[in-house]
Order: C-alpha cells, then sequence, then structure tokens
C-alpha cells in the first residue's frame, strides 16, 4: 500500500469527511479516508429531504460521492477503525484496524496497517442522544426524529408512507418535541438543527396530507440559517403548521388505544392536555464516543461537553499540530456549516504541508489551458484577508482589493467573541501579516471597474480612487468577500436620544467608559431591531450572543445594575447556550415580545428613557426606566449590484449573494473559478466568517493548482447558418458563457459553459445544440425504441 509523507489522514466518511477529502485530493494530495462502517455517506445518507429547499440529499451528493469512491488520490478505507497515531505534525504515523467484509470471503481476518501521513482530519460527526425521556423504548408510537426520516422515506421500511408504527395506519395529529437530549442539565447546549428539521419534517407532512395536524411544542424557535426564516414562516402562514411555546410535562398512553395524551404548560403556566397519534423526538446532537476515545488518545482537547475544544480565529485547528476537527465534532452544526468546515480543515491542512505538498497528479492527456496561478479577493475585511493568507501560503499570489483607505473592514469596530477572546488584537496582528507577506499585493481605495474571462483565466480592471489610475490584473480565480453593513434605524429614539445606543456604541462604552457604567442603574437591550420582519424576513444571528456578551459585561463592571433582555426567541445556537445560562444565573432579567407587540420606547420632558412592554408571563404590561438602551440591529447586505452586474452573479431577495446551492455549495457559485465567503453571503459570527474564508481559499486552489484547465465536452454549440442574432442566449444564460464578436455573432465559450442547456431550448430558431445531446441521434434512439421487435442479432 502506498504511503507518503505528504498525505492527509480524514477520519470520517460522512458529508464532511468527504468534501474534505475531495478538497485536498483536487489540489494534489493524497487522501487516505478511514470509515468504520461498511459505506461512506453518513447520517445524510438517511435523511429523506433537507430544508431549506427540500432537495433529496443522496440525489444532490450522489456525484460526490461516486468521486470520492474513484478519485484516484483517494483511498477509501471502509470497515476500519484508527488505532494508534504516533508521531507529530508532518510524520505521524497511524495504525489502522481493518475489519473483515465477509461478503467475499468469509474466511477473512482482520488486517492491521500502518500509514505515513503529515496531517489529520477529524470528521467524525455525531450520534443522536439516546432518548430516557417519555417512555421512547416503551411507546411504539413515540419516535426518534431520525426514525421519522426513514418512515416518510421513499426508500425507507415504508416506501414513503407517513404510517405510525403500533398498526400502519395514517396517522392524523402528530407532534414535535424540541430541545430531546439538549438545553438540559446533562447537555448544556443547543444542538441547533432539531428546530429546522422539525419544521421542515411537519411542513413536508403536511403538504402530503392536507388533513393532518401537525403540532411543533418548543421552547425557542431557533432557525438561524441562510433562507431559514422565509421557510419557518411558510411552515406556519401556508402550511398551518401549529407551533406552541411551552414545556411539555408528560406523554401518557390511553388505555385500549394506540394515541398519547401530552399535558403541557404554557408560558403563563397553564396546564393543557391533548390528545395525539404519534410524538416525534427531536433528537440532540452529542459527540460519538469513539470520537472521544480518539481525541484523548491523541491528546486534543476537549470542552465541557466532549466537543473538540477551538478557537473562534483559527475554528478547525485542535489543540495538537498537524491535527484538524470539521463539522459535528467541533460543535453541533448544520449541513453547510460543516461542509464549509471541511473546506477549511483541508485548507488547513494544505498550508501545514505546503512545503512538502504530495503532487500525484499525472498531467491530464484533456486539451485546456494553464491556469494564471493569482487569486483576487474583493474585500479587505477579516474574511478577504485571511482568504489571502490561506492562499500566499501555499504559494500563490494574492491581490487584495479594499474599496477603503485601510483594512479589517466593521471588525475594526469589534472587541470580543462570544467566547470572550480579543478580536482587536487579531485583527492588528491579521493586516500586519497582510502588509508584509511578499506575495499579497494590497489595493487601498480600489474598486472593480470590469472583469472579463473564466475560471484560470480571468482579467479584471480596477480603478485606484487615490492615484486617479486604473490596473489590469489576470487571475485565475475571484473571491467575494466584501462583507455586509448594519442597519441605521430610526425606531425607539435612536438618533434623538444620546442614551440609546447601537450595538457598536455599547462595545466602545465598555471599553472606553466604565465609570459611566458604573453610575448607571437600568439597561435595557432590544433584540431584533430590523431583522425578522416584513421587510428583512432573516435572523442577523449574532444580536443574541452579541447581546448576551455586553450585557455579561455589564454585570462585571457593576453587579448592582438590573439588565433587561427584551427578546423574541433567544436564538444562542451551538455552544453559545452557556451565555444565555450565565446571564440567567446573574440575575439578568429576559422579557420576550412578539412582531405585533414591540416595546415602546418614549422620553420625558428630562430626557429620560421609558420602556413599555407586554410581559407575557405576568400578562401585562410593564414600564421600565432605562439609563441607557442598547439596540441589537439588523445585518444588512452591503451595495453588491454593481459587482453582481459585472460578475454576473446572482444575488437573493435579501440582497446576500447566491450561493450555487444553499445546503451543499455554501461557498461557490454557479460560475466555476468564483467563490464566496462571510456577510456577503449572509449574516453570521467571525468564525463562521473565517472558516467560510479558508473554505473558499480551499476551493480557489483546487484550480490554481491544476496543471490545465480542462473543459467538458458537453457544451453548447451555434450554428451561425440557423442565426438571427436574437442575442436570447446572451440574456439568459446563467454563467455567460455566450460571447457576441465583433460583428455582432454569438458563440459560446467552453470554459464558461456548463452545458445545462437553457440556451438549447430558449433558441428560436433552434440554431444551438448541446454536443453529445443533438436532436438528430436522440430521434433516432426513440425512433429505434419504437419500432417493433424482428429478433436476437446473431
Amino acid at each position: 500500500m502506498f504511503s507518503n509523507f505528504g498525505s492527509i489522514l480524514v477520519v470520517g466518511g460522512g458529508i464532511a469527511g468527504i468534501q474534505a477529502c475531495l478538497d485536498l485530493a483536487d489540489s494534489g494530495y493524497f487522501v487516505y479516508l478511514i470509515e468504520k462502517s461498511a459505506f461512506i455517506g453518513g447520517k445524510i445518507a438517511q435523511l429523506d429531504k433537507t430544508y431549506p429547499v427540500n432537495d433529496c440529499p443522496f440525489c444532490i451528493r450522489y456525484n460526490e460521492h461516486m468521486e470520492c469512491a474513484s478519485h484516484t488520490n483517494i483511498e477509501v478505507l471502509t470497515l476500519s477503525e484508527v488505532k494508534d497515531i504516533k508521531g507529530g505534525s508532518g510524520n505521524f504515523k497511524a495504525t489502522i484496524a481493518r475489519h473483515p467484509g465477509d461478503v467475499d470471503s468469509f474466511t477473512e481476518k482482520e488486517k492491521t496497517i500502518t500509514l505515513n501521513i503529515g496531517s489529520i482530519i477529524l470528521a467524525t460527526g455525531f450520534d443522536s442522544v439516546i432518548p430516557s425521556y417519555y417512555d421512547y423504548d416503551k411507546f411504539p408510537n413515540v419516535i426518534t426524529s431520525m426514525e421519522f426520516e426513514r418512515i416518510v422515506n421513499l426508500h425507507g421500511p415504508c416506501g414513503g408512507h407517513l404510517i405510525r408504527p403500533s398498526d400502519r395506519k395514517k396517522p392524523k395529529n402528530i407532534a414535535w418535541l424540541q430541545c430531546i437530549g439538549s438545553r438540559d442539565i446533562q447537555h448544556n447546549y443547543c444542538s441547533t438543527v432539531c428546530c429546522m428539521y422539525a419544521v421542515k419534517q411537519a411542513s413536508l407532512a403536511k403538504q402530503s396530507n392536507k388533513m393532518l395536524n401537525t403540532t411543533i411544542f418548543f421552547m425557542d424557535m431557533r432557525v438561524c440559517g441562510k433562507d431559514y426564516e422565509r421557510y419557518y414562516n411558510r411552515a406556519k402562514d401556508e402550511d398551518n403548521v401549529r407551533f406552541v411555546r411551552a414545556g411539555v410535562n408528560s406523554v401518557i398512553p390511553l388505555d385500549g388505544t394506540d394515541h398519547l395524551l401530552i399535558r403541557y404548560a404554557d408560558e403563563q403556566g397553564k396546564i393543557f392536555e391533548e390528545i395525539f397519534d404519534m410524538v416525534v423526538l427531536s433528537l440532540g446532537l452529542e459527540p460519538s464516543q469513539d470520537a472521544v476515545r480518539l481525541a484523548g488518545n491523541l491528546g486534543i482537547t476537549l470542552d465541557k461537553n466532549n466537543f473538540v475544544e477551538t478557537s473562534s480565529f483559527a475554528p478547525v485547528n485542535t489543540s495538537v499540530p498537524g491535527i484538524y476537527a470539521c463539522g459535528a465534532f467541533n460543535a453541533p452544526k448544520d449541513i453547510p456549516e460543516s461542509i464549509t468546515e471541511a473546506s477549511a480543515a483541508a485548507c488547513a491542512s494544505s498550508l501545514n504541508l505546503a512545503a512538502s505538498k504530495a503532487a500525484l497528479h499525472e498531467p491530464l492527456e484533456e486539451t485546456g489551458q494553464k491556469p494564471v496561478s493569482t487569486g483576487l479577493i474583493v474585500g479587505g475585511g477579516v474574511t478577504g484577508m485571511v482568504s489571502c493568507l490561506c492562499l500566499a501560503g501555499q504559494g500563490y499570489k494574492a491581490y487584495l482589493i479594499e474599496k477603503t483607505d485601510k483594512l479589517g473592514g466593521h471588525a475594526l469596530k469589534l472587541r470580543k467573541t462570544f467566547k470572550g477572546e480579543d478580536i482587536t488584537s487579531y485583527v492588528k496582528e491579521l493586516i500586519d501579516k497582510v502588509d508584509n507577506h511578499p506575495l499579497i499585493d494590497v489595493c487601498l481605495n480600489s474598486e472593480v471597474k470590469d472583469t472579463d474571462g473564466y475560471a484560470g483565466n480571468f482579467k479584471t480592471t480596477i480603478s485606484i480612487l487615490s492615484l486617479d489610475k486604473t490596473k489590469e490584473i489576470r487571475h485565475g480565480v475571484t473571491i467575494m468577500s466584501t462583507g455586509a453593513d448594519f442597519l441605521r434605524t430610526s425606531e425607539y429614539l435612536y438618533g434623538e436620544n444620546p442614551n440609546v445606543l447601537s450595538w457598536f456604541q455599547s462595545d466602545k462604552m465598555l471599553s472606553e467608559e466604565p465609570d459611566t457604567i458604573k453610575k448607571a442603574n437600568v439597561w435595557v437591550f432590544i433584540l431584533c431591531v430590523g431583522s425578522r420582519e416584513p421587510e428583512r424576513p432573516y435572523c442577523s444571528k449574532i444580536c443574541c450572543s452579541s447581546a448576551l456578551r455586553n450585557a455579561l459585561e455589564l454585570k462585571k463592571v457593576n453587579p448592582d445594575m438590573e439588565i433587561y433582555v427584551l427578546y423574541r426567541d433567544m436564538r444562542t445556537y451551538g455552544l453559545i447556550e452557556d451565555l444565555y445560562t450565565d446571564a440567567r444565573d446573574k440575575g439578568i432579567v429576559f422579557i420576550r415580545y412578539k412582531l405585533d407587540g414591540k416595546p415602546e420606547v418614549e422620553e420625558d420632558r428630562d430626557g429620560r428613557l421609558k420602556v413599555r412592554i407586554l410581559d407575557n408571563f405576568l400578562g401585562e404590561h410593564i414600564i421600565i426606566q432605562p439609563d441607557f438602551i442598547t439596540l441589537q440591529t439588523a445585518i444588512v447586505p452591503g451595495n453588491n449590484e454593481n459587482l453582481a452586474k459585472l460578475f454576473k452573479l446572482p444575488v437573493n431577495r435579501d440582497g446576500f449573494f447566491k450561493e450555487a446551492h444553499k445546503k451543499f455549495k455554501p461557498v461557490e457559485f454557479s460560475a466555476k473559478g468564483i467563490y464566496l465567503a462571510g456577510l456577503v453571503h449572509c449574516p453570521k459570527p467571525i468564525d463562521e466568517a473565517i472558516s467560510q474564508a479558508q473554505a473558499a481559499a480551499a476551493k480557489a486552489v483546487t484550480v490554481l493548482s491544476k496543471e490545465y484547465i480542462t473543459t467538458s465536452n458537453e457544451v453548447a454549440s451555434i450554428d451561425l447558418k440557423l442565426c438571427v442574432a436574437c442575442l436570447t442566449c446572451a440574456r439568459i444564460c446563467p454563467f455567460g458563457a455566450v460571447i457576441i464578436n465583433g460583428i455582432g455573432e454569438p458563440y459560446v465559450e467552453p470554459a464558461k459553459c456548463r452545458g445545462c442547456g437553457i440556451c438549447v431550448v430558449e433558441c428560436p430558431t433552434r440554431a444551438i445544440a448541446l454536443e453529445h445531446f443533438k436532436n438528430d441521434p436522440i430521434l433516432t434512439e426513440c425512433k429505434a425504441f419504437l419500432e417493433p421487435f424482428t429478433g436476437y442479432v446473431q
């Protein structure tokens, strides 16, 4: 078996492990993929649909699974486990136990192999918390969320028919119970995905049977991802899924029936009882015990919940150099974040082994063009700088375009992460590294004016505003990291009363005006200012954690201060739940409000503030007289229209750039060679933005590292004899592959064409054909099917 010190070991064959393998293999590294089960794919292969697009996950990822299994730079070792790892970064020695498959040979015995590897990626995924609640093991109609997925899956045991286990009859009422194995004493964290998968399951069940009643019992509805809020609203408003904010006390079987009685308490403490045919337990996530043991053997530091302890500024780095972790082993997270972290881990591993890269690819025989080994990064915030350093660290030239006169972006105004890490010093260190790196060319006061080309061969003109001149840059890839902005609101007397602050102003006061804070008696935080409203139907994701971190710091400076947090849902997802727990322990008061019952802020003649809000627990309005109010305002997209037009990139309804696939391609555009990272994609905290920056760089290297950029043979071609130059093809091509030459004739640039066939369908004169899918051969095949059978060919 081939072993190489430049090789990389990926442990775990789920979606994160597969993605890390493909990114590394496409960049020229040899990868060993270790999977303890008999197949790769992980939990995602068992899902019926994925939110928010309701795609079949296995269908969407099938090509990636097959590519991983057949890639010349990947050796897949199923039925295998890591027994021991010795050595250090760049020179690990892994002992692998390969268990017998008992298929071809019943006498096969376990084998032990040794691999020499340079770095390790742990993508071990998660286990569902084993439910000990509501007598799950006694009542057949109390099922887990994954069991529900298998029931409704077309390829599952019930053939896609929603039936209850006890009698295989169609249920009329189904209840979902949230936070089973999350946000409790044993698991003091949020599992991040449970709310959304319950919404998905209830919504799809309702769509399949309009007469079905679906109810979700929850504490806080934490739907924080891109387009998740819209999905949630659609489930409520269009699919009529019922949401009940309550604590479920018990699930009791009704004597003589298969029905279940649920007893629950609402926000006012009133007790209710309802009868359901089925109950679905939305199970939380926890690290697998095998992964915990392996981490212990490797000396990797874990947190109190047995997740890998990482820094916000190095989100995939473990405490052991040369070993990286991604996906749900770092913290509970959704598929897009797991895929992003997998690519980020691939990037970190590449940087670790850049000097000893195992370039095992033989030169491709297909014809193509050598890519320009340079990257263009648009946006000089934290995300853009991290992407630059990742490319430059692997030997590629990087141009960083920033429209202002300094690097850093909005991070210059931030102080600390939710973990308490110092953002200010990190950004300063990052700027120093970028300014002093010989392979990074920083262009301040600059904007993109024009661009053309395709993956591996772009030509972009930038305007340097301070020098009143232009500069042409040839580059192989582009990364969009232009960031976002913060809403300038006029609500709650902001801009009228100086004591109504933005969160940036609160941050600044904490660092510069401790004496003012010590004199304050009451402080109010108002969350969801401008977010989760009809104009901006999305969650800004970082508002809750920022408010709680600042509230806890205020308590440190002034322990006697009364602090009130006015919120709609407390979305402290993942490990951020610790902040929520600490805040309640410190006596911070939380008051929930509804969209149609926002807080009212007034000031008296002396300018003193007064907040009026309905307390749902008391059932009456209360008055708070704060010294200061902090508004957690929405993150809004920057002005992306010009860049979107120049690079022919899509934006979504909210104004953020639209990735190739919400779930499975979170840092890629449909146009090859162009990637996105950070707040330009959607609101996210700094650790997720850094992961995306690394992931985008990893994707970029898969292009830059190629000997040649090859093109698919399945591209469109135009017959100019039939073409009437209506330019319909040029207008509708989503990839900008149709080019108009100097005499007004269209032609298809093969490197840009993705073979989608839209232009073929839209052409009014049938002048366009897709190679290998032309009309004559296909029609001939169809006619052959209709011809009578004349016997076997001798």
